[in-house]
């Protein structure tokens, strides 16, 4: 069944931001969190979020209020260096030909800093995405994506979510709602794969010939 709704998350799905990302990640981890491996790459941020953000870090000895402390601190470096941020062209204009207007972005980043690089776009334009829900609101992607779902009137079996990462996967499954795993993002096609996604799309290309083919 085709879907009737697209949910995206922002950074490594719509946003070229990985390097950025993990060089943020290891300035605060020095500064503040030096148990924390670094990072520099796809497999690097494999081996520093294997699960859920929540929990990711409990085997490096971060409790709760660290791992909050952490994301609000790399939240907050993300917005500061939106400049280096890029969205992916190919991605957002098949969105713009083909589901705008059916479509929101659930992220862990600040939605402000997510509408500031999207709109470096020649695709981009405010009526594309019903929705930008962000790190401000303070709950899961499960909870994000349930309550979305709630307020646009759409069941989540007629709704699919793009994510890069393993958490992506976890988070949908709580919904639950199928889960497009991207290659091009935060973590390797290999890795995210082993964890069975519904769809598996390694390129920009292929989201856009998935977003083509409905």
């Amino acid at each position: 069944m085709s879907p009737k709704y697209y949910i995206f998350d922002a950074d490594g799905v719509l946003i070229d931001s990985l390097s950025t990302a993990c060089r943020m990640f290891n300035l605060i981890a020095d500064e503040y969190f030096p148990c924390l491996p670094k990072v520099v790459n796809q497999e690097d941020m494999a081996l520093a979020y294997p699960g859920l953000f929540r929990t990711s870090f409990k085997r490096f000895g971060l409790d709760e209020q660290d791992v909050i402390k952490f994301f609000d601190l790399h939240t907050e470096q993300m917005s500061k260096h939106v400049d280096e941020l890029i969205p992916f062209e190919l991605v957002l204009r098949a969105i713009s030909e083909s589901v705008a207007g059916r479509c929101a972005i659930v992220t862990s980043s600040c939605s402000e800093t997510v509408r500031a690089v999207l709109s470096k776009s020649t695709f981009y334009n405010d009526d594309m995405f019903t929705d930008i829900l962000g790190r401000e609101y303070r709950q899961t992607k499960t909870a994000k994506i349930s309550n979305l779902l709630k307020n646009v009137g759409i069941d989540a079996s007629e709704a699919i979510y793009f994510g890069d990462m393993v958490s992506d996967i976890l988070y949908c499954r709580g919904v639950p709602i199928r889960i497009a795993a991207v290659g091009y993002g935060y973590q390797p096609m290999d890795y995210l794969s082993a964890f069975d996604p519904d769809h598996i799309l390694p390129s920009q290309q292929s989201l856009a010939s998935f977003l083509k083919g409905f």
